[in-house]
C-alpha cells in the first residue's frame, strides 16, 4: 500500500511471483520482487548490476531492497517520525558494529578467555553467611562467639562414635515430614558388657593427642568413663567381671542423680538387663560458622580416626563416627554439582527454544555461544565481588540461562524472518525494529533489580545483584557479540532463493529516479 504500481508491471507473472522466495515476503504479503517490478522501469535510467561482484554488489542490491521497502510503504525504523533510540540502533550502532565486527569478536574472545581464568577460582562456600548486615546485633554477636572456645552445648560441632548402629533405615521416611529421620539399624553382636573396657580406653584416647588436638580441650562426654569413677569413688572395681552386676549397677548409675545425665546415651532395652547401642560424644575445634573446606578436612580426619580405632581396640561391632556438620558439608559439596547440572540443563532447553523460534542451526548455536558467555561472566563477577558457591549461587546460576537468552533470541528471530539478502541489511533491520525494545527492557529491569540493594537482608542483595548483573551482561553481549556474529557469520538464505536479486539489471522509480540513489539519501 502507499505506491500505485504503474501499468508496466502488469505483465509480471503470476505464477513467478507465487513461487517466489518466502524470505522476499514483507509483512503486508506483497514479496519485495514483487515491489521491485511494480516501481517501473525506465530506457533512460538503467542501472547495471553486471559488471558488480562480491559484497559490493550484494551492498548494491541491499540499497535497492530498502527502497523497495519505502516504496511499498513499508515505513518500519525508516519512517520520517523514527524515535531516536530506533534511529541510534539502525543508522549508527549497525553500521559500527560491521565495520568493527571482527574488532569486537576479538575483544569479546578475550573478556570471555579472562572470565573462565577469573571463574575457575570460584569455590565452595567455606563459612557460614550472614543474612544480616555486619552491623546488625545477631551479626556482631556471631562474630564474638566464634572466639571462644566451644563446649558441648547447641551451638557447638560435636562429634559422635557409635556402636551397635549399623546404619539407619529410611525406606520408610515421609518426605514431606522433616522431622522424619528414619530409625536405626541395630547391630544385634553389639556387646557392651564385653566392650566396657575398650570403650572407656577410646574415650581416653579422645583426650589424648593426636585426637586432642582436633577437639576442643579434649572435651568428651562418655558414660563409661563417668561410671568408671563412679565404681572408682565408691572403692568399686572396674571392669564390672559379672554380666549381670555389670548391667545392674550401670542401670543404678544412669538413674542416680550423678548419671542421670548420661542416660540418654546409652541405649538400654526396657527391662533394663542390656544395651543396644552407646554413644560418645567430642566436641570439635571446628567452628560453627566453618563450612565447605575445613569440614572435609575434620570429617577425613575423624572417620580415619575411627578407623585405626577399630583395629587397635577388639571392640564386638565397629565404632562408626557421625556429626550434623556432615549433613552440611555433603548439602554444599552437592550444590556445586546441582549448579553444573542446572546450568548444562538450562542451556540445553535454551538452545532447544532457541531452534525452536527461528528453525536455523547455526542462528541457535550462536546463541548457545552467547547464553555460556553470560554465565561464565557471571560466575567472574562472583569470585570479583568474593562470594562463594552456596545455596543462592547454585539457584542463580540454574535460572540466568532463561535471563540470558531473551535479547539473543530477539535478534536472532527478526534476523531469520528478515526478506533483506545480505547479513548486514538482515542485522541492521533487525536492530532498527528490537533495539529500542530490548534496550527499554533492560534499563526498567536494571532499575527494577536495583532496588533491592537497598534491602536490609543480604540474600535480597545478592538475588539482585546476580538480576542486575545478568541483564547486563545480556545486553552487552547480545550487542557486543551476538550481533558481530551474525553480521560474520551469520546464515544467509540458499542461492536459489536469492537468485532473483542478483538478475535485476534496471530498478527505477516511477519519478524517474534510480532506488540505489533513494536509499543511499536515506
Amino acid at each position: 500500500p502507499g505506491a500505485t504500481p504503474p501499468s508496466s508491471s502488469a505483465g509480471a507473472s503470476p505464477r513467478r511471483a507465487q513461487h517466489a522466495s518466502p524470505f522476499a515476503r514483507g509483512a503486508t504479503g506483497r514479496s519485495v520482487l514483487g515491489r521491485i517490478k511494480r516501481v517501473g522501469t525506465s530506457p533512460g535510467l538503467r542501472l547495471s548490476l553486471d559488471s558488480r561482484a562480491g559484497e559490493d554488489r550484494d551492498e548494491v542490491l541491499t540499497q535497492a531492497a530498502i527502497a523497495a521497502h519505502k516504496a511499498g510503504g513499508n515505513k518500519g525504523a525508516e519512517g520520517p517520525g523514527r524515535r531516536r533510540l530506533d534511529a541510534f540502533f539502525h543508522d549508527v550502532y549497525a553500521p559500527f558494529a560491521n565495520r568493527h565486527r571482527r574488532l569486537l569478536l576479538a575483544a569479546f574472545a578475550l573478556l570471555i578467555a579472562a572470565s573462565a581464568w577469573v571463574g575457575s577460582h570460584f569455590e565452595v562456600e567455606s563459612t557460614e553467611r550472614d543474612m544480616l548486615p555486619a552491623n546488625s546485633n545477631l551479626a556482631r554477636f556471631n562474630a564474638w562467639n566464634d572466639r571462644f572456645p566451644m563446649t558441648a552445648g547447641i551451638s557447638a560441632v560435636n562429634i559422635h562414635f557409635l556402636w551397635g548402629v549399623v546404619g539407619i533405615d529410611r525406606s520408610h521416611v515421609d518426605p514431606g515430614d522433616p522431622d522424619d529421620h528414619g530409625a536405626a539399624i541395630i547391630d544385634p553382636r553389639f556387646d557392651l558388657f564385653r566392650d566396657q573396657e575398650e570403650i572407656a580406653a577410646f574415650c581416653d584416647g579422645l583426650a589424648a593427642p593426636p585426637a586432642r588436638n582436633w577437639t576442643s580441650g579434649g572435651e568428651v562426654t562418655c558414660a563409661l568413663t563417668a561410671f568408671r569413677a563412679w565404681r572408682f569413688a565408691r572403692r568399686a572395681a572396674f571392669p564390672v567381671e559379672d554380666e549381670v552386676d555389670f548391667y545392674a549397677q550401670l542401670s543404678a548409675y544412669l538413674s542416680a542423680p550423678e548419671g542421670f545425665k548420661f542416660a540418654r546415651w546409652v541405649g538400654m532395652t526396657p527391662d533394663r538387663r542390656s544395651a543396644e547401642w552407646i554413644d560418645v560424644q567430642a566436641v570439635s575445634s571446628l567452628l560453627p560458622s566453618q563450612h565447605g573446606p575445613a569440614v572435609r578436612g575434620h570429617f577425613a580426619f575423624w572417620e580415619h580416626y575411627a578407623e585405626a580405632m577399630n583395629l587397635v581396640h577388639n571392640f564386638s561391632t565397629p565404632v562408626l563416627q557421625t556429626s550434623p556438620a556432615w549433613k552440611s558439608m555433603v548439602t554444599l559439596e552437592s550444590l556445586a554439582k546441582t549448579a553444573l547440572w542446572g546450568m548444562a540443563c538450562s542451556i540445553t532447553f535454551a538452545t532447544c527454544c532457541m531452534l525452536a523460534a527461528t528453525q536455523d542451526l547455526r542462528l541457535s548455536l550462536f546463541a548457545t555461544i552467547t547464553i555460556c558467555a553470560i554465565v561464565t561472566s557471571l560466575v567472574a563477577a562472583y569470585v570479583l565481588m568474593g562470594r562463594t558457591l552456596g545455596f543462592m549461587e547454585s539457584v542463580n546460576l540454574a535460572i540466568v540461562s532463561g535471563i540470558a537468552v531473551d535479547y539473543t533470541l530477539h535478534i536472532a528471530h527478526l534476523y531469520r524472518h528478515s526478506v533483506l539478502p545480505t547479513r548486514f541489511a538482515r542485522t541492521q533491520e533487525a536492530l532498527g525494529i528490537i533495539g529500542i525494545s530490548i534496550f527499554s527492557g533492560a534499563a526498567t529491569t536494571l532499575l527494577a533489580s536495583s532496588l533491592l540493594f537497598a534491602a536490609y537482608i543480604k540474600m535480597s542483595q545478592a538475588f539482585g545483584a546476580t538480576i542486575f548483573i545478568s541483564i547486563a551482561l545480556s545486553f552487552v553481549y547480545a550487542l557486543g557479540l551476538f550481533v558481530p556474529l551474525l553480521l560474520e557469520f551469520g546464515p544467509l538464505p540458499p542461492v536459489t532463493q536469492r537468485r532473483w536479486m542478483l538478475r535485476v539489471s534496471t530498478m527505477t522509480n516511477g519519478d524517474g529516479k534510480t532506488l540505489l540513489n533513494g536509499a543511499a539519501r536515506s
